[in-house]
């Protein structure tokens, strides 16, 4: 007989973030690769082996220890689906904008986060706002976040996974609203156990971030002008949000959605 247990806890979740920063630092070299294939090519290159290792690790552990090989993948309700885009773009403007600009940014590292745009084009954007929802989506939601929430409350994973999701970025600039957006994208996974919903918020805020850099609006202050249309740009955001947080909040407890089993064995298998 053997007993499949829920993975990750949060000591193995430290593990995952471990191992995310070595992957990190060993596909590095891989970037310098931009000299014969070009800027975008070597980014793309470089984050799929950085994510590839940590979801390889994450993904093997879990199969071995909670007996699972599915990730919660399934086709979005069109209604549903609606309602989250547009609390994604209402969290955008009422958290991201002014949380982006919360810790200044000196302006060697600003000329870090640009020329990491590479040069805008198809593979800047693969890499951005397709292989990153997906890859990180997986890691962080579909097997951080899920196993956490078969052990512990769910505002104690989804807080941890968050934060998780925040410091993995490495950076204080990125962290804050990484960390916040988590939040959000953790509540939608927890109330619909559809990773399709998360992957699609993480494209709607990074493809809005590229499009953005692309028009050249790299600071908040570019696109939104004057102190007064910041302030109306984001009170706009916290009413949509608010709203459509409202009405997503009454569907899903309209919803049976069945309740995580806490930390006990989700298999057994007999072996003759």
């Amino acid at each position: 007989m053997i007993n499949y247990k829920n993975y990750p806890n949060i000591g193995q979740s430290w593990g995952i973030f471990g191992i995310t920063v070595v992957a990190m630092l060993g596909a590095s070299p891989i970037y310098y690769l931009k000299g014969f294939i070009g800027i975008g090519p070597a980014q793309l290159l470089t984050y799929l082996a950085t994510m590839g290792l940590p979801i390889l690790f994450a993904y093997t552990m879990r199969k071995n220890l909670s007996g699972l090989t599915k990730l919660e993948v399934k086709a979005p309700k069109l209604g549903v689906l609606g309602l989250v885009i547009i609390a994604t773009l209402g969290f955008i403007m009422a958290v991201s904008f002014p949380l982006g600009d919360l810790i200044p940014m000196p302006d060697y590292i600003e000329e870090m986060f640009k020329s990491m745009m590479g040069d805008h084009g198809v593979f800047t954007f693969l890499t951005l706002a397709v292989a990153a929802p997906i890859l990180e989506e997986v890691l962080f939601r579909g097997i951080v976040l899920d196993g956490l929430l078969k052990k512990y409350s769910p505002v104690k994973a989804i807080l941890f996974s968050a934060f998780l999701f925040g410091i993995v970025h490495l950076n204080p600039w990125q962290f804050v609203p990484a960390f916040f957006v988590g939040i959000f994208m953790g509540w939608i996974y927890y109330r619909t156990r559809n990773l399709t919903y998360t992957i699609i918020i993480h494209f709607v805020n990074n493809s809005l971030a590229f499009t953005l850099s692309f028009l050249g609006f790299d600071e908040t202050e570019e696109l939104l002008g004057t102190p007064s249309s910041f302030a109306i740009t984001v009170g706009i955001g916290v009413v949509v949000f608010v709203i459509s947080a409202y009405l997503l909040k009454r569907i899903f407890s309209a919803s049976k959605q069945p309740a995580y089993d806490k930390d006990l064995p989700i298999k057994e298998e007999i072996r003759a």
